[in-house]
């Protein structure tokens, strides 16, 4: 994402490629994982949009990809 992009639930803030597990045998996240996600999520900072039209003609496209 970049500055302006739309955030919404679900959406990928980022993708880490890392060598080893992030997860234990169990499927829970370890602590490796926990310190990667807080730090990507301290990078960000939301706010609510201010003008809705020109948010979904925005919407529209994201990232070089069409959203339906």
């Amino acid at each position: 994402m970049k500055a302006g992009d739309y955030l919404y639930e679900g959406a990928d803030m980022g993708i880490v490629v890392t060598r080893g597990r992030m997860m234990t045998d169990d499927f829970q996240l370890n602590d490796r994982s926990r310190t990667w996600i807080a730090a990507i999520r301290n990078e960000f900072k939301s706010s609510e949009p201010t003008n809705m039209p020109e948010l979904e003609k925005h919407v529209a496209e994201i990232g070089g990809f069409k959203m339906m």
